[in-house]
């Protein structure tokens, strides 16, 4: 309720008002029901009849239910601050709508008789509500960046986890953001705004849907103030950084949901688990995912899906991989044209399965243009330039996508495009110490394996090339020098393929 004040007038706040309250509640109860200590304040509830409580009751809910009917009480009504805080106004605004939402969801008595059987509602995934952005001092222009930011942001992640977005930015306090329980948030986010000088800073704070408890926050180190916007450099690190927080979030084992339907963010992590027999499961999963979402989102990770197929061999290519990648990606570009994500994965697989590279590129391009924040889209890109030799660009992609996604647990595929890189353009020393530090934590990815043990080999340490060599023989017996002519490495440039084929050689004879 002071988070404006410094701490020493804060605490004076406080005591001053624990003050007035045992005040009133002696006068009220007669007896002591505030107790407070240096560590702790406490209520004695069991001596109270709590309307907020009560509903926590079903009986109790359903009364109140009748007594008001559609004009449900508002939580603290006439409660006004002399001095509005900024964080406290947040807090009424959700507990508000939730406290509201709960009584006008409460069985009456017409809801004794059994309900007629409804179609199940469509999934609608996460519920993310945002608040409003603050600024001090009071900047709007700074304001207005943060928001535009946030909502840059946030379009990223329904890329990779599908949500609905409740927008508390312009809500009046005590108005309900939706019509159901569904739209109650499962996080809330707040994007804060500081300057100082010509400097700017951002931060952005998580808190639980349920009870507004912080989740986490994450500040971006100090900027020029021109430097706040949607396309700066300068921020990518932060922003990376945060939608790799959301999605985890929401995602993760211990996270806010349980969903019925696994996430195009948690897929594509699964995906690079590498796991030859949870890839097949995984394809039953993304299936299932589409027919319960429609979303085409999951039909492009299933085209990506089939170039681990292909690159990893893990089944035999055949014309009906490239005919059903082809399907996907036909539906892809039809139906889901503003997807960043879907759009990256599906111009992957337009060249590394279908070898259309005019036709990838323009669907890769697209993906960056799209969300400028998606690591995975300028890893892609950054691939696709590697394959098609043109160093400079893929370099340029690659260190965009390393800085975007530094945090992401797919952060090491990212190390692994600068390590082919780097191997591709002899700087053996910095590729070998890329690839053992990846294989460190993949020890099956078999890109790491193989331009690793060409780097190393081209720098003479053949003993420890050829130990990586039997490694990627234990998965693929048929693994030799004859890859790179069999244009099995995906790659155009006659350098680049004399490179790999003469580090081959070095490690294997």
């Amino acid at each position: 309720m002071w988070s404006n004040k410094e701490a020493h007038f804060a605490s004076q706040s406080l005591r001053s008002a624990l003050y007035a309250l045992r005040r009133d509640l002696t006068k009220a109860g007669g007896e002591e029901l505030l107790l407070s200590d240096s560590a702790s304040i406490t209520l004695k509830t069991e001596d109270l009849w709590i309307d907020v409580l009560a509903l926590d009751q079903p009986d109790e809910m359903a009364r109140l239910r009748e007594r008001y009917g559609a004009a449900v009480p508002e939580l603290l009504e006439g409660l006004d601050l002399r001095s509005a805080d900024d964080e406290f106004e947040d807090w009424l605004r959700v507990q508000r709508s939730h406290w509201r939402e709960r009584l006008l969801e409460a069985p009456t008595a017409e809801a004794a008789s059994p309900a007629p059987s409804k179609d199940p509602a469509p999934h609608r995934g996460a519920v993310i509500g945002l608040l409003p952005s603050a600024s001090q001092p009071a900047d709007s222009m700074l304001r207005f960046q943060a928001d535009t930011l946030l909502e840059q942001l946030i379009f990223g992640v329904q890329h990779l986890v599908p949500t609905t977005i409740n927008d508390f930015r312009e809500s009046l306090p005590g108005t309900a953001p939706g019509d159901s329980l569904h739209n109650r948030p499962d996080i809330l986010l707040r994007m804060s705004s500081c300057c100082f000088g010509n400097s700017a800073g951002l931060r952005l704070q998580a808190f639980h849907g349920g009870d507004n408890s912080l989740l986490w926050s994450l500040s971006s180190p100090p900027i020029d103030k021109t430097q706040v916007s949607v396309e700066s450099t300068a921020l990518a690190r932060f922003v990376g950084e945060a939608m790799d927080r959301i999605c985890h979030t929401l995602t993760s084992p211990h996270g806010l949901r349980r969903d019925a339907v696994i996430s195009p963010f948690h897929a594509i992590v699964e995906m690079f688990r590498l796991d030859h027999s949870a890839l097949d499961a995984l394809k039953g999963e993304l299936q299932h995912a589409y027919g319960i979402t429609r979303s085409t989102t999951y039909l492009s990770i299933l085209a990506y899906l089939n170039t681990f197929t292909v690159g990893e061999h893990w089944q035999s290519f055949s014309p009906q991989v490239a005919e059903e990648t082809a399907d996907l990606v036909a539906r892809v570009e039809a139906e889901q044209p503003w997807n960043g994500v879907a759009m990256a994965l599906a111009g992957h697989a337009k060249a590394y399965v279908l070898h259309d590279m005019l036709g990838a590129e323009l669907l890769l391009k697209r993906a960056v243009e799209i969300n400028p924040y998606m690591a995975i889209s300028w890893d892609h890109l950054a691939l696709h330039a590697l394959y098609t030799a043109r160093y400079d660009l893929a370099s340029t992609a690659s260190r965009r996508a390393e800085t975007l996604g530094h945090c992401s647990p797919l952060a090491f595929t990212y190390e692994q495009t600068r390590c082919m890189i780097d191997t591709l353009e002899a700087r053996f020393d910095s590729a070998a110490a890329l690839g053992q530090r990846i294989l460190a934590r993949r020890p099956r990815f078999g890109a790491a394996l193989r331009y690793t043990a060409i780097s190393l080999a081209h720098l003479g340490k053949l003993d420890e090339a050829r130990v990586l060599i039997g490694r990627i023989r234990e998965m693929d017996p048929d693994f030799s020098p004859s890859w790179v002519d069999r244009n099995r490495m995906a790659v155009n440039d006659e350098n680049g393929r004399l490179i790999l084929s003469a580090g081959l050689k070095k490690a294997i004879c």
